[in-house]
């Protein structure tokens, strides 16, 4: 399932246009799940991003790379790509 969240936020990205270094290295970490055998380490490997997606606020260089009529959208997306593992 988080892979299949790393798809959704990857081609949401790629559609809107929306690129930047800290969502691509979020989406590498989500991906990476595949070939995690510690999920403790994995888990904290993600919590040490500059984007968590965990409900803290958007780096503000994020943020700026977000349209804002995207905004919310995105973050809701966001959130739920990291959180699908815990469901």
């Amino acid at each position: 399932m988080q892979a299949y969240a790393a798809v959704c936020l990857s081609t949401y990205c790629k559609h809107y246009n929306i690129k930047h270094e800290s969502i691509n290295q979020l989406i590498n970490h989500l991906f990476s799940i595949l070939i995690s055998d510690d999920i403790s380490c994995w888990e904290q490997l993600g919590a040490s991003l500059d984007l968590t997606g965990r409900g803290d606020p958007l780096p503000d260089d994020v943020d700026y790379e977000i349209p804002v009529h995207l905004k919310d959208e995105f973050v809701s997306l966001l959130d739920t790509c990291v959180e699908v593992g815990e469901l």
